[in-house]
């Protein structure tokens, strides 16, 4: 997902927002905190309490060929807004 491989160093060392993974992925913010809370993603919290996801993971979830986030990511978009 990364085009410049000199970036790598600097995404795993970093610490995201929900809304930076999200832009990454291509999901909404609430699916990568859902997926935290679900155990897919490893997160940290602010002292804030806002979740805060490192650089490394992310590349790591992005490149789990287990993950198949295509598919999930799909069946989302299939779905459509989730109801209240």
């Amino acid at each position: 997902m990364i085009a410049d491989p000199s970036d790598r160093p600097a995404l795993a060392e970093r610490l995201m927002k929900p809304e930076e993974v999200a832009d990454l992925v291509g999901v909404k913010p609430k699916t990568v905190t859902d997926w935290a809370r679900a155990g897919r993603i490893p997160f940290t919290r602010t002292p804030g309490r806002q979740y805060r996801f490192r650089g490394a993971d992310v590349e790591a979830l992005l490149n789990d060929p287990g993950a198949d986030l295509a598919s999930e990511i799909a069946a989302l978009n299939e779905s459509g807004p989730a109801r209240c």
